[in-house]
């Protein structure tokens, strides 16, 4: 029932925390140099199913998306919590996105290849992939990064909203 904020100096060591949060950093797995990190209470769970209760917004994973796909489907891909789709999306996987595409006003730039959004708007479909499953716990590197101030203020606005509704 926590929502934490994590400060501190560049390079100190915050976006690798966020990253071994989300298992994106092999020091995670770790069992012989100090520790074990446990999510949801177990040591090494399948990665595919963590990532469907943890929404992850940060600049690694938006210069992970190398595909010309449509922004629309990075939505989608959080959905599945994949990086692109590897199959086409489902009436309800496209249902949900919709929502999302009207939540975040993101309707004008949906067909854009992902690629060749702006910082701001590729931010802002990273948002809504994070919260397009509804997920218990958020992990935000920096999710304001690249958006204007109407954007970045609608979207901290939403914050205290989603913890309320007990996202984490």
């Amino acid at each position: 029932g926590e929502q934490w904020i994590v400060t501190g100096k560049n390079g100190s060591g915050k976006s690798t925390l966020l990253r071994l949060l989300y298992g994106e950093e092999f020091a995670a797995y770790n069992e012989h140099g100090g520790g074990i990190i446990r999510w949801f209470g177990k040591a090494r769970p399948d990665l595919d199913s963590l990532r469907r209760l943890v929404g992850y917004v940060s600049d690694k994973l938006q210069n992970d998306y190398e595909h010309d796909i449509p922004a629309e489907e990075v939505i989608i891909s959080g959905l599945r919590a994949s990086v692109g789709l590897y199959s086409p999306p489902t009436a309800k996987e496209r249902r949900i996105a919709e929502t999302w595409i009207r939540l975040m006003d993101l309707a004008g730039m949906r067909s854009v290849p992902f690629t060749d959004l702006s910082t701001g708007w590729a931010r802002r479909f990273l948002l809504a992939r994070a919260l397009a499953s509804s997920p218990p716990v958020l992990l935000l590197d920096e999710p304001s990064s690249g958006l204007d101030a109407a954007a970045r203020s609608h979207f901290l606005d939403a914050l205290p909203v989603l913890a309320a509704q007990g996202v984490h």
